[in-house]
């Protein structure tokens, strides 16, 4: 993590006893909440999705949610620190709260340096 930056000012959203697709749904909506798309744009991708025959009624409900979210002036700004997202472990069970933020901030940071991707990219060297 950058030395200019406190972890605790992150946006931290630690989920439990949630599944995996749960959990992507869960990021996905809050993700759409704070995307940069503006408030037009995203109202004409609303109106267009709930008239899609396959739209359900949750999915246009979650669309409405997402839309009266992001009205709010505070999911139009900036905020200082990034959106991370963890799930509890045994082990974070057991840290306090303060430090399990900061672990998580250190995590986001090298993934951010590091994506997964790009590690899986790179051609494997054979040093024999």
């Amino acid at each position: 993590m950058s030395d200019s930056q406190n972890p605790l000012d992150n946006r931290v959203i630690i989920l439990n006893g949630f599944s995996d697709p749960e959990i992507i749904a869960v990021m996905n909506v809050v993700k759409s909440i704070y995307a940069d798309t503006g408030m037009d744009e995203f109202v004409r991708f609303v109106e267009a999705a709930a008239e899609q025959a396959e739209a359900t009624e949750f999915s246009k409900k979650v669309l409405r949610v997402i839309a009266a979210a992001k009205q709010l002036p505070v999911t139009q700004d900036l905020a200082p620190g990034d959106l991370i997202f963890a799930r509890t472990t045994e082990n974070s069970l057991q840290m306090k709260l303060a430090d399990l933020i900061a672990d998580m901030s250190e995590d986001h940071e090298y993934l951010r340096n590091n994506p997964p991707q790009q590690a899986a990219a790179k051609p494997e060297t054979d040093e024999s």
